[in-house]
């Protein structure tokens, strides 16, 4: 796939620095802030092999884009998974595969079709300069994939992927399929949320200072098993899992 529409790169930079910010959602079924000392790298192993695949998914403008699968294809639910700015990481394919072992069917819709983003900075310019429509287009792709084998569905989203996952919650029909949504946000896709609304779904948020999936900031080793196990918990009940 070519490299999407180039916008407005000085009128649309995020910024570099994030600065802390606390909030309690009030739309949040279950929300808290994350902190923690002791940090390593989300991917508890060096030797950790991905157990997914890659695929070309399709949009509705008879285009196509790179997409990490994982977990059983004929699972009744399944999860959407969304990137931050850095795109698909090995934190990324850990965490996705970790849902694939609860018997989910699980699609990370990749925004730079394997290109790999380098530093903080070319994450930012990279991501600004991609069209939003070529980010929805994708968002529901994998969605219309998912919904082909799976009845029940959530949404996943780290950073300006939560950002992305509550545009998408937001414009789902009531027949959509979508039952949950869950937000690991850091300050800056926390206000960004906050100032444009949340939709009605069901929501678990997480709310650290910098992205759980920031190469350049690992996170603490308790924020990551609390968002794991909340999350878990989360998607059990709410995809109907138990």
């Amino acid at each position: 796939m070519r490299w999407p529409m180039v916008r407005n790169k000085r009128a649309l930079l995020l910024p570099l620095f994030f600065f802390i910010f606390s909030a309690t959602p009030a739309a949040a079924e279950n929300s808290y802030q994350a902190s923690g000392q002791e940090t390593q790298s989300l991917v508890p192993a060096s030797n950790h092999q991905a157990s997914g695949r890659w695929l070309q998914l399709d949009t509705a403008y008879s285009t196509h884009f790179t997409a990490y699968e994982t977990g059983p294809a004929d699972a009744a639910a399944a999860v959407l998974v969304i990137p931050d700015i850095w795109g698909i990481n090995k934190a990324v394919i850990d965490w996705a595969d970790r849902l694939g072992e609860l018997a989910l069917h699980v699609v990370v819709i990749d925004y730079y079709d394997g290109r790999m983003v380098t530093s903080t900075a070319m994450a930012h310019e990279v991501f600004s300069s991609i069209d939003p429509v070529w980010i929805k287009a994708s968002i529901n792709g994998g969605l219309n994939y998912l919904r082909r084998q799976s009845q029940s569905l959530a949404i996943l989203g780290w950073g300006q992927g939560a950002v992305e996952a509550t545009v998408a919650g937001q414009r789902a029909g009531g027949g959509s399929g979508i039952r949950a949504m869950l937000a690991y946000n850091d300050s800056l896709s926390a206000q960004r949320i906050a100032a444009q609304g949340r939709s009605q779904l069901p929501l678990l948020e997480v709310t650290t200072r910098f992205s759980l999936v920031d190469p350049g900031h690992p996170p603490a080793v308790s924020d990551l098993e609390s968002t794991w196990q909340a999350s878990r918990r989360f998607l059990l009940q709410r995809l109907s899992l138990n």
